[in-house]
């Protein structure tokens, strides 16, 4: 009986003490109700722990895991060969200073904005860049080009109608750097007066036609710049020898036949003032040196001086001086007056057989016209020779008219 009292005095207290635990703790959930529902961290596994930072924080605020947080249970797991998911993973901070992320109408504000970046306009090309002058060989860059050109007059106790045709490559070969290789030909209707002096004298007067060619020249030039508005060249060149009179007389005919082709190479030369005699010279090979300085005025005008000076020999039987020297120096401007067309003029001089008893200077002029309608260019241009043995006032006036046209490639 005593046993049984106590046990039920002793169940008595136990139910009482756990009514009043009850009792108690519902008194602090209804003081501090948000406490009740934190997750202890501390105490909480790692998924745990991140479930509960999620659920605090609001949707629009980035989740920011402290840097002391250590999941040892995740780091636990990879030591023992399980593999974690993202949840095991402690979270990368994230820096939410509002300075270091502009709100998006501030960039969208300046992108409509934003001052426009001043761009530096590609440099117009310069005279000075190409250097397409008055010749038909002048300029810097890979071209090809024909040339036609006419003559007539009464020379001496002749006359002659001539129509040649010259044509001419040049390659960029480095930098500032050319190769050019041109040569030309001769159609001419001669009227020839003469007599052909053997055991005795057999006068002719004979019209026959030639076809003459003269030296291919062949020469490399550097032409850098050595200045903004400036450049300096100089080079090396040769006279290939393909000009060649006929056959030496042996009686009026041929004798005939020599004078008109002496003639032709003759009016070949005064047809272009004189200007690089070495070119039209039969049967001599030449070398020479040429120089030129060309100075910008401005990007569409040029002034350009050029000189050369040649030695050439004798070659393939030819008659005359053994060796002959020539000198040539040359002046010229050229402006542009529209972006398609370049208008210049020029002046030449040219010191013919230096230092031998048929020595002669003769000066020239030309103008010309360039149209430039890219790649494709038209030359058009006149020459006059000035005293001297082919020029005004002499027994052999010496001019020409030539057109022709090149291809940039």
């Amino acid at each position: 009986m005593r046993r049984a009292a106590r046990a039920l005095i002793a169940l008595s207290l136990g139910v009482g003490s756990v009514s009043f635990a009850a009792r108690a703790q519902a008194r602090m959930i209804e003081a501090e109700p948000e406490d009740a529902q934190t997750v202890d961290t501390e105490q909480a596994s790692p998924s745990e722990a991140a479930a509960a930072l999620a659920a605090e924080t609001p949707p629009d605020e980035p989740i920011v895991a402290a840097e002391s947080d250590t999941l040892t249970e995740a780091g636990a797991a990879t030591e023992a060969g399980a593999v974690t998911s993202d949840e095991a993973r402690p979270l990368d901070p994230v820096d939410t200073d509002a300075e270091s992320v502009p709100p998006l109408a501030t960039v969208e504000e300046a992108a409509e904005d934003s001052t426009p970046v001043d761009v530096e306009p590609a440099r117009r090309l310069r005279w000075l860049d190409d250097l397409r002058l008055g010749l038909d060989d002048s300029g810097l860059d890979d071209a090809a080009w024909v040339s036609f050109g006419v003559f007539a007059g009464d020379v001496r106790n002749d006359a002659i109608t001539m129509g040649t045709i010259d044509v001419g490559l040049r390659l960029a070969i480095a930098p500032d750097a050319r190769a050019t290789l041109d040569w030309g030909v001769a159609f001419a209707d001669a009227h020839v007066r003469g007599a052909y002096n053997g055991a005795t004298v057999e006068p002719f007067d004979a019209r026959t036609g030639r076809v003459e060619g003269r030296n291919a020249d062949l020469r490399f030039e550097w032409l850098p710049l050595v200045g903004r508005d400036v450049r300096f060249g100089f080079g090396v060149g040769v006279a290939v020898p393909v000009a060649a009179t006929t056959r030496l007389p042996f009686d009026a005919a041929s004798q005939a036949d020599f004078d008109a082709s002496s003639l032709t190479h003759e009016a070949y030369l005064a047809q272009n003032g004189a200007y690089r005699a070495w070119r039209y010279r039969p049967e001599r090979v030449a070398v020479y040196v040429p120089l030129t300085l060309a100075i910008a005025l401005s990007d569409d005008a040029v002034l350009a001086l050029d000189g050369a000076g040649a030695v050439g020999v004798r070659v393939l039987g030819g008659m005359g001086q053994e060796v002959l020297g020539d000198l040539v120096l040359g002046a010229e401007i050229g402006a542009g007056v529209a972006s398609f067309l370049r208008l210049g003029a020029r002046a030449q001089v040219a010191a013919l057989a230096v230092g031998t008893p048929s020595s002669a200077a003769q000066p020239s002029v030309e103008g010309w016209a360039r149209l430039e309608l890219a790649p494709v260019s038209v030359l058009v241009r006149a020459t006059l020779g000035l005293g001297g043995p082919y020029g005004v006032g002499s027994d052999f006036v010496g001019w020409g008219l030539h057109a022709g046209a090149g291809a940039v490639f």
